[in-house]
């Protein structure tokens, strides 16, 4: 029994080794939100002055709002498709 509790120790001990390793060298939740919010602002092409950081990088307990860069984006799509067909439209009547 002795023996059995020995070797139960020695599991711990590398145990605690080992977490201690992975908690120093691999990222924590939040490292990973950061990161994530970083692509995706890169990907929506939202700029820090259309949305501020502190409305993408989250404070514990509480959500990240996707929605507000969506609609960043779905506004500069619609807004320069507009522009566009409305310079065809211009182009269009002046040569026929």
């Amino acid at each position: 029994m002795h023996k059995r509790i020995m070797e139960l120790e020695d599991s711990i001990s590398s145990l605690r080794i080992d977490m201690a390793v992975i908690k120093a060298n691999y990222a924590s939740k939040l490292d990973l939100q950061i990161a994530k919010n970083q692509i995706i602002l890169k990907d929506v092409g939202c700029s820090s002055k259309q949305l501020p950081l502190s409305n993408v990088i989250p404070v514990k307990n509480e959500e990240f709002d996707l929605h507000k860069m969506v609609m960043v984006q779905v506004r500069w799509v619609a807004a320069s498709q507009l522009c566009a067909m409305t310079l065809g439209i211009i182009i269009l009547k002046y040569f026929f």
